[in-house]
């Protein structure tokens, strides 16, 4: 981002430097948008037709009749692919964020399938369809999608960084108590698909900023203008949105931080009126079975697949060191309620007490066979049975030892909030690079902020987007020791 102080340079001189940005890279915002479209499409016909073979080959032992997983497929794609093209889920600012697209993504993907069983119901056709190809295809379709965007979101943040990209060239008129705010906020430490180009206004005034900005814009080729100032300020704004209606540019207000504190949190209506929701309640019935029958399902099904790999590395515990094969600890659970997790044994202590040492890196403690369990997460595997006992979700924010527990509930404000939910085998702070040991307090104050953004906003989406997340999480071993 380049700052340009109001009185440090004239607008013809700076005007001059806008022109010719960025015109060798090879994709624009809406060749993204393209590709986007695309690659929605393929994932779907192909998710139809991967589907129906395979659940033909399972029940069957033939792979069906291919043209009609295509078609399948293609018609579906025909509806989903326009619908979120009307949701915006094709803007720049939504692919680079996967977590923006989980939503759209799952329930127009549902939606859509709702709507093709009804229109098949409707014209007698539904009978030409297995409902297990279509109960396989509601699980893989946005599964394959949302892989899809993680790959192409990974993709853009690359091409921003190598400059194989043409960032949307947007002017930013900021108060300097403003600059080092909007640089976190839109720079995204080169992974935004703009290019930003600030005025400050302090030094003579936002009126004489706004107008260097429009001699700016004309005869150039900024597409966007950004007004970053604070909120009170609201009034003079408004004053002056006159100025901007002979340019046919987009003109957006981005919020100041108290106003972003409040934009963060979920919108809810109120009869007539709007409110911000800043403390929900606990998980209501309806979504506490919800998460429940998931849990069940999903411990089962992982102890089932899971349990060659438990058996070899209960038997490498055994051969490594002496000792139990399964560590017990106690943890606080859903209010508070202590419970005892099931570890596979990765030290040669067994702490639980006042005092719990958090495990280092080339920690002594870590037997040999630990440092494997501990590095892919193995050792957390025996919480399936927590899990399944209803004292652990498979998503949540992940158990302290009651020592640690104790010294941040003094040290961090609401990290006692953590305890609004059931303790999880993998969690939002987790697949965000927050796994393993905190030796710092900054640190674990992030992860508390993670925790609680995640009971804030929990839905069922997002918790399989985390079980997904946490897949490809698990090989990067990253802050895993």
């Amino acid at each position: 981002m380049e700052i340009v102080p109001l009185n440090a340079r004239s607008s013809e001189e700076y005007l001059g430097g806008i022109g010719n940005v960025n015109r060798r890279r090879p994709f624009s915002n809406g060749d993204l948008n393209l590709i986007a479209g695309v690659s929605d499409f393929t994932c779907a016909v192909f998710s139809s037709l991967i589907t129906g073979i395979l659940y033909h080959q399972i029940a069957f032992g033939r792979s069906g009749n291919l043209l009609e997983f295509a078609a399948l497929g293609t018609v579906m794609a025909s509806v989903f692919v326009p619908l979120m093209q009307n949701r915006g889920a094709y803007q720049n600012s939504n692919l680079i964020s996967v977590s923006k697209q989980i939503t759209p993504i799952v329930m127009l993907w549902w939606a859509v399938l709702l709507f093709m069983i009804c229109v098949g119901f409707a014209l007698k056709v539904s009978a030409d369809f297995s409902r297990g190809t279509i109960l396989l295809l509601a699980i893989v379709g946005p599964a394959a999608l949302l892989c899809e965007r993680y790959f192409l979101a990974r993709y853009i943040a690359y091409a921003a960084q190598h400059g194989k990209l043409r960032r949307r060239r947007v002017l930013v008129i900021a108060e300097d108590t403003s600059i080092e705010r909007v640089t976190q906020l839109l720079h995204r430490s080169g992974r935004s698909p703009y290019r930003f180009l600030t005025v400050a206004s302090s030094d003579q005034g936002l009126n004489e900023a706004v107008d260097l900005a429009l001699d700016i814009v004309r005869g150039s080729n900024i597409e966007e203008i950004h007004i970053a100032v604070s909120w009170s300020r609201w009034p003079a704004v408004k004053a002056m949105l006159w100025k901007f209606y002979a340019r046919p540019l987009p003109l957006f207000f981005l919020p100041d931080d108290t106003v972003a504190d409040v934009l963060a949190h979920p919108q809810v209506t109120l009869d007539d009126a709007f409110a911000f929701e800043l403390l929900r309640e606990p998980l209501s019935i309806t979504e506490r079975v919800l998460k429940r029958a998931m849990d069940i399902v999903a411990s089962s099904f992982g102890l089932l697949v899971l349990c060659p790999v438990m058996l070899f590395a209960a038997i490498l515990i055994r051969l490594d060191s002496p000792g139990p094969i399964l560590f017990r600890q106690v943890r606080k659970g859903i209010n508070g309620q202590p419970f005892r997790i099931l570890k596979f044994r990765t030290m040669s202590v067994m702490e639980d007490g006042a005092v719990v040492a958090q495990t280092t890196r080339q920690d002594p403690r870590v037997t040999r066979t630990g440092h494997w369990l501990r590095r892919a997460s193995i050792d957390e595997l025996p919480q399936l049975l927590n899990v399944l006992l209803g004292e652990m979700s498979i998503v949540g924010p992940r158990p302290h030892a009651l020592a640690h527990d104790n010294e941040y509930t003094d040290l961090i404000a609401n990290y006692s909030r953590r305890h609004h939910v059931k303790p999880g085998m993998t969690g939002w702070a987790q697949v965000n690079g927050f796994r393993g040991g905190t030796p710092e307090l900054a640190m674990m104050q992030r992860r508390v902020e993670l925790d609680l953004w995640y009971i804030a906003n929990w839905s069922l989406v997002l918790d399989f987007w985390i079980i997904i997340r946490t897949c490809f999480e698990l090989p990067r071993a990253r802050n895993a020791f």
